[in-house]
């Protein structure tokens, strides 16, 4: 049985049920960019239609593609997908020899520190992918970076979480992942405006690092337009690995 193109694209579609939670309308990923690619380069018209056809009511579908893998970014352009971010990650070497400012603390998240940690996420982030796209409010923007980080509490994000306390406050935060046996990932990583250029990120970089001795690599993503944190890792030795164009699709959010 032959499968029609509309089908073949729901096909590598992944439902986000977290993000249609907040933005009010059914949410995907494209699984395969490379698959689409394929599908276009058969037959761009009845891709374009079938992406049309996912207009009729609200949608998000959102893509990413190698910055090198220009077939991809044709394939996304040609379906009505519009570029948002270029997202770049560094990593480097595991090295634990750094110490913290002698007034940072730096130490494991603990329950009360949930609605502190919400806070400074919800309230310090500008160049996430969410708060880049016009199509989604500064609100919604605001409320799913500070919901990501909650969940480390419910289970549902992180493997790790560490505070920086500053004169008694929680300063900012570090939530980690660990993909694979020699790479740990900085997952979410934020400080309150109060105390940024203090050295809380580099601490907060540093304590990870000794936590996950064992580990051969320290990872991290960000955005290209996000020049401070890019400043920040560059200077803590990470090196860019990889870049990648984010896509959105958009109707009628």
């Amino acid at each position: 049985m032959i499968r029609s193109i509309p089908y073949l694209i729901r096909e590598i579609l992944t439902p986000d049920g977290w993000l249609e939670g907040f933005l009010g309308c059914p949410a995907w990923q494209i699984r395969s960019v490379s698959e689409l690619a394929k599908l276009v380069k058969d037959d761009a018209a009845a891709c374009c239609a079938a992406f049309t056809e996912l207009t009729a009511s609200p949608v998000f579908v959102y893509a990413k593609a190698p910055t090198d893998l220009i077939e991809q970014v044709t394939a996304l352009t040609g379906c009505g997908f519009q570029l948002i971010d270029t997202n770049v990650v560094f990593d480097k070497p595991i090295s634990a020899n750094e110490d913290s400012a002698d007034r940072i603390i730096i130490r494991p998240a603990r329950v009360e520190d949930q609605q502190r940690v919400g806070q400074i996420a919800g309230a310090n982030f500008a160049f996430s992918r969410f708060h880049l796209d016009p199509a989604i409010s500064n609100q919604t923007a605001d409320a799913i970076k500070a919901a990501w980080a909650e969940n480390f509490w419910s289970g549902q994000r992180g493997d790790a979480m560490l505070v920086a306390e500053v004169d008694n406050q929680v300063a900012g935060f570090l939530q980690l992942l660990v993909r694979e046996p020699e790479v740990v990932v900085i997952d979410l990583i934020a400080v309150d405006k109060t105390f940024r250029n203090q050295g809380v990120a580099t601490g907060l970089i540093a304590e990870a690092e000794r936590l996950y001795s064992r580990c051969e690599l320290i990872r991290v993503g960000t955005q290209i337009a996000n020049l401070p944190s890019i400043r920040c890792y560059e200077n803590t030795g990470f090196r860019l690995r990889s870049s990648a164009y984010l896509f959105h699709f958009h109707s009628r959010l």
